[in-house]
């Protein structure tokens, strides 16, 4: 009867000390998946800023490159020649190609010299540069057109800054300049730079309508709208809530699911400059943020187990 007891009071208590072993591995979950989201919360905006540096400086180089007086005076070869050595210069931040316009839409020199004597009238940025009132501002254009594309890789995301071309006459439209820059280098290498990041932390970015501009675990979603979905998104998607939360705040933390793929944390900032405004997302898995938490946690009770049997 003292040994039934006995056995009894150890069952009682070891169910006690796993039920209390299991609230204490929530509770640390908990505590470790807060205290990560905010410092993933910290990359996030720390890699917007870089990527709006890096926007706002090339900006500056498009703005210097369309008040050149070579550009206004038409002489193709000077300009050709000036647009080269400018080129030459920037090329080492990530820039593509430069292209100049003339007053009709057509590409008059290009340092990609397939550009040449493409005609360019019937797009939205040479509709913007023709309007007066963006004397001296910049226009940034995320669906680079495929006349400038040099990239090989699907998940490369470059941008076009375009800026118009005016004579001395306010009225006197010219033309227009374009710069193609890759920022491919920053999203891909931002978390290689820096050691203390998770290896399978990647971003993506969204603009302020719902187009997918970068994704590079699954380069065929860029350009995709999420408010335009098919039968096809629910072979991965079971829900597109997380991008609705995304997209509704200015910054912030969530988590989300796909089909066939362990749940990934995401923290989010806004990146609002000129004409665009993204969101800048990082991603996840959350096994790699708990996993060493579900370990400690597995080994305790089995600790505790062995201790009870001896």
């Amino acid at each position: 009867m003292k040994s039934k007891l006995i056995i009894l009071l150890t069952v009682i208590i070891l169910t006690f000390t796993i039920f209390l072993l299991v609230g204490l591995h929530n509770s640390a979950k908990k505590e470790v998946v807060q205290r990560f989201q905010s410092r993933q919360l910290f990359t996030a905006r720390q890699l917007s800023k870089e990527l709006e540096t890096c926007l706002r400086d090339e900006s500056r180089a498009v703005e210097i490159l369309s008040t050149l007086p070579v550009l206004k005076n038409k002489k193709t070869d000077a300009a050709a020649k000036a647009v080269q050595e400018y080129f030459e210069y920037l090329k080492k931040d990530h820039v593509k190609s430069i292209s100049i316009y003339d007053e009709k839409g057509t590409i008059i020199y290009s340092t990609l010299k397939d550009a040449i004597a493409s005609d360019q009238s019937d797009t939205k940025f040479f509709a913007w540069a023709a309007q007066r009132k963006n004397k001296g501002y910049q226009f940034i254009i995320e669906d680079v057109p495929q006349t400038f594309a040099q990239s090989s890789k699907n998940s490369s995301f470059q941008v076009m800054i375009v800026a118009p071309v005016y004579g001395e006459s306010p009225s006197n439209f010219i033309g227009l300049v374009s710069v193609v820059v890759d920022l491919d280098d920053i999203l891909t290498s931002f978390f290689r730079a820096d050691s203390s990041h998770i290896s399978k932390e990647n971003a993506w970015l969204i603009d302020k309508d719902g187009t997918v501009l970068y994704q590079a675990e699954h380069p065929e979603m860029m350009m995709f709208n999420v408010h335009q979905q098919d039968e096809s998104c629910l072979e991965c998607h079971t829900s597109f809530k997380y991008v609705e939360t995304i997209l509704a705040k200015p910054t912030g933390t969530t988590a989300y699911q796909l089909k066939e793929s362990s749940e990934k944390l995401s923290s989010f900032f806004t990146l609002n400059y000129k004409n665009i405004s993204w969101k800048v997302v990082v991603n996840t898995p959350l096994n790699e943020v708990t996993d060493f938490v579900d370990k400690n946690s597995l080994q305790t009770v089995a600790l505790i187990v062995v201790i009870s049997l001896i």
